[in-house]
């Protein structure tokens, strides 16, 4: 297994990406042709929000956090994920739902709150090892849905006065995946840190399948290569980012305007809902705001996303 150490997503996203680049083989999959650089480990150190600001990449932050808080509530429905990015609904096996949903499976599936679990298990011992949660059940081995949990589950431990997370994965992206699949992730992480009062530690990620479609793989290498965003977020933003995506993530998950408090994450969040995503749509956003920046650089993007050869035009994702 290749492993990749890193003090932040961004400088691991680069080294990611030539991994898969250089030592990637062609492997056939069912959405087409991949770079398969198979078991791949990262390991994030503590520090600053895990949203990923590369330039050449450009994530989309209204669908990175509105995805982040409808895992954190619970949530199975596809409507808040389509309403931002379209692409979502050829996952859906009946048009309403996400049967691989990681929060319904999290929090509700198998009768109790694993995440609430964990922060009681490790409360009640700190040194324990057996504090997991688990998204994958058996019946996922054989099922036929469009949509199969790719992350399996996730694992807690304090140490160091810090809490731990490792998160096992059967097939990731570094394209559509990875960008998305840890910041959403790491929000889990640090609402079961602030449950118990503690800081976060570090991220583990172990991938079974580390790979990208041949398509991307332009993408890939302007990405590899990008300079280091001229804002990103501090330690203390950060938090407080955080924070807000906790305390509105109800409000967030159901698109309820009128309930998300924080002013920045309504507008982000109306401004890509809208349709229209442009720097005008966020002059609310100083020339110095890091999520702002992150925003206009979406909005800017001129690419069109091609997965398995089908073109799905200007991806929000």
């Amino acid at each position: 297994m290749i492993v990749i150490q890193a003090n932040d997503l961004d400088d691991a996203y680069r080294e990611l990406l030539q991994l898969v680049l250089t030592v990637g083989r062609e492997q056939p999959s069912r959405l087409g042709p991949t770079l398969d650089a198979g078991p791949v480990a990262l390991t994030i150190a503590p520090g600053p929000v895990k949203l990923l600001t590369n330039p050449g990449r450009a994530v989309n932050p209204a669908l990175a956090i509105v995805e982040a808080c409808w895992m954190l509530s619970g949530g199975s429905s596809v409507e808040p994920l389509a309403a931002l990015a379209p692409a979502f609904l050829a996952f859906s096996d009946d048009g309403a739902t996400l049967a691989g949903a990681y929060g319904e499976r999290l929090r509700h599936r198998f009768g109790f709150d694993q995440l609430a679990a964990v922060a009681d298990h490790l409360r009640e011992d700190p040194d324990s090892r057996r504090a997991f949660a688990l998204i994958a059940e058996p019946e996922d081995s054989r099922s036929r849905s469009r949509d199969v949990p790719c992350n399996i589950a996730l694992m807690f431990r304090i140490a160091h006065e810090r809490v731990n997370m490792t998160v096992v994965n059967r097939s990731n992206d570094v394209i559509f995946g990875v960008p998305y699949d840890l910041f959403s992730l790491s929000l889990l992480h640090f609402a079961v840190c602030r449950t118990l009062g503690r800081e976060m530690g570090e991220y583990l990620h172990i991938s079974n399948s580390m790979h990208m479609y041949r398509a991307n793989a332009d993408l890939a290498e302007r990405s590899a290569v990008a300079p280091p965003a001229p804002l990103s977020p501090t330690t203390v933003q950060s938090h407080a980012f955080l924070e807000a995506l906790v305390d509105n993530a109800a409000a967030i998950e159901s698109l309820d305007f009128d309930r998300i408090g924080d002013g920045r994450l309504r507008a982000l969040i109306a401004a890509s809902l809208s349709g229209r995503g442009t720097r005008a749509d966020l002059t609310g956003f100083g020339p110095n705001d890091w999520l702002g920046a992150m925003a206009r650089r979406w909005a800017g993007r001129s690419r069109t996303s091609r997965v398995a050869g089908a073109d799905f035009g200007r991806d929000n994702r």
